[in-house]
């Protein structure tokens, strides 16, 4: 099994502006992932939300952000359409060859 997080969003209705977003924090000795996404927002609107979900997630944890990675796909819906953002977390004892 492989853990992830998650975000997904679809719509059928033609001219919708559909954003999947993820991002992690990473402090010291402790990391948060989240997910967000919208139907008709701008892709930089749902980028700044789903950082201020972070930044209240490590803040309520007293962590500092060492590092902040954000990842958006966006798309524009003809018939139907569906985009998908994620997060995959690997183990150190999986071996990539």
């Amino acid at each position: 099994m492989v853990n992830c997080v998650l975000s997904e969003i679809t719509s059928s209705n033609e001219g919708d502006e559909i954003v999947a977003c993820v991002a992690i924090a990473i402090g010291d000795k402790l990391g948060c992932a989240v997910e967000n996404s919208a139907i008709n927002s701008s892709k930089d609107t749902i980028e700044k939300e789903t950082i201020e979900m972070l930044k209240y997630m490590m803040n309520k944890r007293n962590v500092p952000i060492n590092d902040l990675i954000v990842e958006s796909k966006s798309h524009t819906v003809k018939n139907i359409g569906s985009v998908v953002a994620s997060v995959v977390y690997l183990s150190d004892d999986i071996i990539l060859e």
